[in-house]
């Protein structure tokens, strides 16, 4: 079913072609126009369904693009502001608190 769903663009495509094929017997500009829409719709999702295959995980891909540089922390992150963190929940308090006000355990 999976598969079926991937390919209903590809699907959907074709039966514009071969709609816009038919039409080009009894009304020949609207059905060249399909025609040609459908053959690049079938183009594009072919090429769609191809690049899909692709494994996302695979390790031959991997030096594909250039790594980001790592982040540098701002000098403004390094200063005390008076903040403490609850390490169960990753809450963010005031220091005036003594317990976490999401999960109630102790800040230390």
């Amino acid at each position: 079913m999976a598969a079926f769903r991937q390919s209903a663009g590809l699907i959907a495509a074709v039966l514009v072609a071969a709609f816009g094929g038919l039409l080009a017997f009894s009304t020949p500009v609207l059905g060249a126009a399909l025609l040609v829409v459908g053959i690049v719709a079938v183009l594009w999702q072919g090429r769609q369904l191809l690049d899909a295959r692709r494994d996302r995980y695979d390790l031959s891909r991997l030096w594909e693009r250039e790594p980001e540089p790592p982040d540098e922390p701002d000098e403004s992150d390094l200063e005390d502001d008076g903040t403490l963190y609850c390490h169960a929940c990753g809450h963010a308090v005031p220091r005036q608190f003594h317990r976490c006000p999401e999960c109630n355990r102790p800040l230390t």
